[in-house]
């Protein structure tokens, strides 16, 4: 679903983007690209076991291979349950510390996956 609205958005404005390119450390999940310019994203589900690990080594991996500046790459939780809230919060905690040192740190967003109940069956 992520992929159909991305790619939909980017052929409507002239954005290339590749799905799971492999520069030599791994499938990155996305990039974008605008002539010289680029943009990583790596996506987990907070319930990925190495979730705090794919944003401390992982994107930073991709980032080398791909030639991309820290601050041009995006890591996409996925919020699937409360369990791993903490986990979320280190994250953000660590790109919070490294914004505030001035340093180069990929942007953290969450999304809240959680299946929510309907409307109308809301009380």
């Amino acid at each position: 679903m992520l992929f159909a609205i991305a790619d939909s958005y980017c052929n409507s404005n002239n954005i290339d983007l590749t799905r799971e390119p492999n520069a030599g450390s791994g499938a990155l999940d996305f990039k974008f690209s605008q002539g010289l310019a680029k943009v990583t994203c790596e996506v987990k589900y907070s319930s990925n076991n190495n979730l705090v690990e794919g944003y401390e080594k992982q994107l930073s991996a991709y980032n080398i291979a791909e030639k991309v500046n820290f601050q041009n790459s995006v890591y996409l939780v996925i919020r699937v349950n409360d369990k791993n809230d903490a986990k979320i919060a280190l994250i953000q905690s660590y790109e919070n510390d490294r914004k505030k040192l001035g340093k180069e740190t990929p942007t953290v967003i969450v999304i809240n996956g959680i299946k929510q109940p309907s409307a109308s069956k809301r009380k």
